[in-house]
């Protein structure tokens, strides 16, 4: 897997580094100065630490943008089974469908999970499955599981407002597409293209760079990280943290127990995302594992103390198939044609 190369970085991080981590995982702009003052340490020891840390890609900055914010209004996770011996040329070839973000290729019932698929609608989704994905040769069989909530990653209480208000608007017109009250133009976009290169600069940086007045980038910058539109966070390598297995749970949980088991499994430490869905399982749970003895005592233990699961299969993932710039459409603010008029901003996440 792709954090094996870091075996080197996780024997030298100690516990300034470790608490480092942590605090730009939540969030990604802190100060250095108020960084310092947490950590206890000078500034430029600070400094020092962070810039060794992201030399050896330990953290990857990254901002991740509300998808709900931009219209994605049915995320789903597709399971998926191969022709023997045609797994990782199907992977290659499904990474790069621009409505995928991540490929696990693993192995247990499925060859391969598909997970972080943005759809604007359940006809947008409909048409990616039956369109695209079973055309692909050497796919047997496709099993689509609708994402319903994620329960942990990077989802504050802003986020959450946001994608409640989305649930009432499209509640209130059923069928129409989701449009949010101030849709980001090319200002914002160019904000967050940049911010995707650095995204520790400050407004009089962004502003420099851009060509724009500095309130004004400060105002729309205020706009974007306040209301969770963006989030600027800092990515630990979990191979460099020593977490080097990964494992996809499914898990099928007693009537009436869906949010009782949901709040347990949030408390696992081994646990990245935790997505609440609708098809052969209630939730899929995605995990990462010192070893095997550490996965075992995960799901026989830690797993199996929660009340209330009926079933639990795991799927220890292979390889991390990721598409380098997974891109997401910005809805344009006016015009009639917003797929063409749409502009295109790419993630940058952590390439296998």
């Amino acid at each position: 897997m792709a954090s094996a190369r870091h075996a080197g970085p996780e024997r030298q991080l100690d516990d300034c580094d470790l608490q480092l981590i942590n605090q730009l995982q939540i969030d990604g702009r802190l100060a250095l100065g108020d960084l310092a003052e947490t950590l206890g340490v000078h500034r430029n020891t600070a400094k020092a630490r962070l810039d060794r840390l992201l030399k050896s890609r330990v953290l990857i900055p990254t901002v991740h943008l509300d998808p709900v914010y931009l219209g994605y209004l049915a995320p789903a996770t597709i399971a998926v089974k191969v022709t023997p011996g045609q797994v990782n040329a199907i992977a290659h070839q499904v990474a790069a469908l621009p409505s995928i973000q991540f490929v696990h290729v693993c192995t247990g019932a499925y060859d391969m999970f598909l997970s972080g698929g943005r759809f604007r609608s359940e006809e947008e989704l409909y048409a990616f499955v039956t369109d695209q994905l079973s055309q692909v040769p050497g796919i047997l069989s496709v099993e689509t599981m609708r994402s319903m909530g994620l329960e942990r990653f990077m989802l504050g209480p802003t986020t959450r407002r946001i994608r409640a208000r989305a649930s009432n608007r499209v509640a209130k017109a059923p069928g129409a597409p989701y449009s949010p009250e101030h849709p980001l133009d090319e200002q914002d976009s160019a904000i967050i293209r940049e911010l995707q290169r650095d995204i520790r600069q400050s407004a009089s940086a962004l502003a420099a760079v851009l060509g724009m007045n500095r309130k004004s980038v400060a105002a729309r910058l205020e706009r974007l990280l306040g209301e969770g539109i963006a989030k600027p966070v800092m990515i630990a390598d979990p191979g460099a943290l020593g977490y080097r297995l990964g494992v996809i749970l499914g898990v099928s949980v007693m009537p009436g127990m869906l949010t009782a088991v949901a709040d347990g499994l949030k408390s696992l430490a081994n646990l990245q995302y935790l997505v609440l869905c609708m098809g052969r399982y209630n939730m899929l749970a995605w995990c990462r594992c010192r070893d095997l003895d550490d996965l075992g005592r995960m799901i026989t233990v830690d797993v199996a103390a929660t009340p209330g699961i009926r079933e639990v299969a795991a799927s220890l993932v292979l390889r991390e198939d990721k598409t380098p710039y997974p891109s997401v459409r910005v809805q344009p603010a006016s015009g009639d044609d917003r797929a063409a008029a749409a502009s295109v901003l790419s993630f940058r996440m952590m390439k296998g």
